[in-house]
């Protein structure tokens, strides 16, 4: 899923531009990046050993292992707290892949989700200060996992019937559409009024309450989760540039074309 590593390096840079407030690209960068790549090689390799698909051969669970050491060098290299947050991605990523087996697990997948998310953020923030848990930090490793666990709901929304007719569970398939729509604007809500609360600015959040307003109308699954994941990285650049004192603006106009047409030319 290349996709997903805009995200993951952005949730890096987050951390980053967060402590220092100054937007700057260094070469040093590589070390926290590299760091969290290993950790999401670590999740997605396990994955697909525990998917076991046939007609994309076997995959040995031993350079998951491998990268996970790495991610665990490199961050002890920077700060020895990181090892804690490497656990912590480790122990959810694994619990994520139990989903199929354990019912309550495949309903509660959203939040298993979010606090792999979560991990990633506070790894990465661990190569920048000893202060993880300010309230400033606590605030948007709580929006990461609001917008995390959000996402995952509309990607269950997406496969509601394939997972219903596999006998799958999820929070979708165990409570129905609606209510697992109303608990992803809930979490969406609540990113955007953190976001607000603690950082001041309604621009930020406009892309997460678009998507939210939009989860009440669209159907088409497929289009909300490309939406979900075009809202959660322009969530990140927007917070980015709030951080390093430049203006939102353009990044939520960018996102609304991109918005826009995605809605009206699917």
């Amino acid at each position: 899923r290349p996709y997903s590593w805009i995200d993951l390096v952005l949730i890096g840079y987050l951390a980053k531009f967060f402590v220092s407030g100054k937007l700057a690209f260094e070469l040093s960068d590589s070390y926290f990046i590299v760091g969290l790549l290993c950790l999401w090689f670590f999740f997605n390799i396990m994955l697909e050993k525990k998917h076991g698909y046939e007609y994309r051969g076997e995959v040995s669970h031993v350079p998951a292992v491998g990268f996970l050491a790495m991610a665990s060098a490199l961050g002890t290299a920077a700060n020895p707290v990181s090892l804690a947050f490497v656990a912590m991605s480790a122990g959810f990523s694994l619990l994520y892949l139990e989903k199929k087996v354990v019912p309550l697990l495949g309903k509660l997948s959203f939040a298993v989700r979010g606090m792999v998310q979560v991990s990633y953020f506070l790894y990465a923030l661990a190569f920048f200060t000893s202060d993880i848990f300010s309230p400033g930090a606590i605030a948007i490793s709580a929006m990461v996992f609001c917008i995390y666990g959000a996402r995952a709901i509309v990607g269950d929304l997406r496969d509601i019937k394939h997972d219903s007719e596999r006998g799958k569970t999820t929070l979708p398939v165990a409570f129905g559409a609606k209510s697992a729509v109303a608990l992803a604007a809930l979490l969406l809500l609540a990113a955007a009024g953190l976001q607000v609360f603690f950082f001041h600015s309604f621009v930020v959040s406009l892309p997460v309450l678009l998507f939210m307003v939009l989860l009440f109308f669209y159907e088409n699954g497929y289009v909300l989760h490309q939406l979900s994941i075009h809202k959660t990285s322009f969530f990140h650049i927007s917070l980015i540039s709030l951080f390093t004192s430049h203006d939102a603006f353009f990044a939520v106009l960018i996102f609304l074309g991109v918005f826009l047409n995605s809605v009206f030319y699917p």
